[in-house]
């Protein structure tokens, strides 16, 4: 508890917030034990961070599994509705799950390209049913101490927009025109670089990682399958969310799965060598100090 309120907590982007990662979230944890120790679980994770330990039985890592098992345990066990009383507690406690399984991922990787971008759908999949939670308590959220985080919208009012994402996007829209057979995918995909499209315009960096949050079931069937296109969306969005400040938790995160997602399109590509300058992905090489 010590290391997340002196250090954890100044780690967690509070998106306009005055603090509430070190005030707010401690608070609520008193009274809601689920929350307790979804906290002291990332604190553990953030502490074998720190030590840069990457064996799994490490005394910080046991811990950090422990409360963040019996965080699940306990929400699942008391939490049957989102309530004006449960709602801060409820969302803290879902961005500290997804804080976790991205701090787990990144801390062990993944032995195939495969399991890397499962894993994401995994965490995706979860996050997303969290989401529905928060959408039922929209107005307990806003005029409560967690006002205007998340950002309920996919995009801000227009401003001068990313032109050169916006240029890839274009390109890979004319590509799954143009080479997308079957019509009900074509029109899944193309809806999808849509939600893609949208954040480009908005202020609020944090906006451009909701699209797979708001994007549709069927694309995310596609993507479980690991048809080639679907992939590919994914790893363009992954390629405009590095604008998003970089935390311990995430840091490598985007740059492993578009590493993951170009070897299982092409096994012959290297993670640490270069892609091929397909028409699909963008013209850059995926180099790591370039890529970010």
């Amino acid at each position: 508890m010590h290391h997340y309120l002196t250090i954890t907590s100044f780690t967690i982007h509070d998106f306009g917030g005055e603090g509430r990662w070190q005030t707010v979230v401690p608070s609520q944890a008193l009274s809601h034990g689920f929350l307790l120790h979804a906290l002291l679980g990332v604190s553990a994770l953030h502490i074998n961070h720190l030590n840069g330990a990457v064996d799994a039985k490490n005394q910080n890592i046991t811990h950090a599994k422990a409360h963040h098992e019996q965080a699940h345990l306990l929400f699942r066990s008391t939490v049957k509705n989102i309530t004006r009383e449960n709602c801060t507690a409820a969302i803290t406690f879902s961005c500290l799950m997804l804080i976790f399984s991205c701090g787990m991922a990144q801390t062990f990787g993944a032995s195939k390209p495969e399991e890397t971008v499962d894993g994401i759908i995994t965490i995706l999949a979860s996050f997303r049913c969290h989401w529905r939670l928060f959408i039922s308590a929209k107005q307990w959220i806003e005029n409560g101490p967690l006002r205007g985080f998340p950002p309920f919208r996919t995009s801000e009012s227009p401003t001068t927009g990313d032109n050169a994402a916006m240029k890839a996007l274009g390109e890979l829209q004319a590509f799954n025109s143009a080479n997308t057979k079957d019509e009900k995918e074509k029109a899944v995909y193309d809806e999808t670089i849509v939600h893609l499209q949208q954040p480009l315009y908005g202020s609020i960096s944090f906006s451009r990682t909701l699209w797979l949050v708001f994007t549709s079931d069927e694309y995310l069937c596609l993507l479980e399958q690991k048809r080639p296109m679907a992939l590919v969306i994914l790893a363009h969005g992954s390629a405009i969310s590095k604008c998003l400040p970089v935390r311990w938790f995430a840091s490598d995160l985007h740059f492993n799965m578009t590493c993951a997602i170009a070897r299982i399109i092409d096994p012959e590509v290297s993670s640490i060598g270069t892609l091929p300058l397909c028409p699909i992905f963008f013209p850059f090489t995926y180099s790591k100090k370039v890529w970010q």
